[in-house]
């Protein structure tokens, strides 16, 4: 990074903290203690400039260690768990975490997401402001050219640079991931562009919630997207109840906890800056050893 980029980093983080327009991460999290700990350390690792991250979690007894240890871990990420009656608590807990502070933007995020690059979230809040454009896609880029679980190949829709190494598109132009503006997989928002919906809206967990939340959207809006995708989802495993996917189905639950208690974690650095063509990856991870400060 020049001394120039220094400066207007440090500007726009400033200008930012004074306006109030912070960033708050949201995670939804169910019985994937390995999964969620990968995306924790991703987040640790490359996103600067967020505010508060939490974890809105539903673990089952046998799980229910493995988060305790995780939270240990990230003793900065605030944790809401979900109880006895999870379909009925799932929208106050959510709802508690996006008005949980003052911050005017959200960025939501599934628990079996991989960061692979760095992200400064000041970069991103300048950009949507100074293009109008509706939300930010990290797990978009010009890199994306196919479409997960279908054999469809994606055109990248007609874009222009909003800033350096971002571009702006409009969802009508697209096709597939590029025309799905509601996503709950590494999509910031401004709060006051979704929380009506979000308040009003009957739901129930992640997965009814984007649902519901995908017959809102507006085709004829701006996305933004960085040059090339920051994130993308390791399906390994499926856990949501709300309808079946055939294609998710690596390791089941239990497999993946094993590997929790056998003090394993996915290793990260296998994906740093990865030339993924997919918004999804169906790849088998290397698992490495924890260190032992849990």
């Amino acid at each position: 990074m020049t001394k120039k980029h220094i400066i207007i980093a440090v500007s726009l983080f400033i200008t930012n903290m004074l306006q109030g327009k912070n960033v708050d991460l949201i995670i939804f999290s169910y019985n994937r203690p390995l999964q969620l700990y990968a995306v924790l350390e991703g987040v640790q690792k490359y996103f600067s400039n967020l505010h508060n991250t939490y974890v809105l979690c539903r673990a089952d007894q046998e799980y229910e260690k493995a988060y305790q240890e995780i939270q240990n871990s990230f003793p900065c990420v605030q944790f809401l768990k979900q109880g006895k009656n999870p379909r009925n608590d799932f929208k106050p807990l959510f709802l508690q975490c996006f008005f949980g502070s003052s911050s005017e933007y959200i960025l939501l995020s599934v628990d079996d997401i991989i960061v692979k690059d760095y992200v400064d979230f000041n970069i991103c809040i300048d950009a949507l402001e100074t293009s109008n454009a509706y939300g930010f896609y990290l797990r978009l880029g010009t890199n994306i050219t196919r479409q997960y679980g279908q054999n469809l190949s994606l055109s990248i829709p007609p874009h222009e640079k909003a800033q350096k190494d971002i571009y702006k598109f409009k969802f009508k132009d697209g096709k597939g991931d590029w025309a799905y503006p509601h996503t709950v997989d590494m999509t910031l928002l401004k709060k006051t562009d979704v929380e009506s919906f979000f308040k009003k809206s009957v739901y129930s967990s992640p997965n009814t919630l984007e649902a519901h939340w995908a017959q809102t959207a507006n085709l004829d809006d701006y996305g933004l997207c960085f040059h090339t995708s920051k994130t993308f989802t390791l399906p390994l495993n499926m856990v949501q109840q709300d309808w079946y996917c055939s294609h998710e189905n690596s390791f089941n639950t239990n497999d993946l906890l094993a590997k929790w208690k056998s003090r394993l974690k996915i290793d990260n650095d296998q994906f740093e800056k990865i030339d993924n063509d997919c918004c999804f990856m169906g790849y088998i991870p290397t698992f490495i050893t924890r260190s032992q400060d849990l």
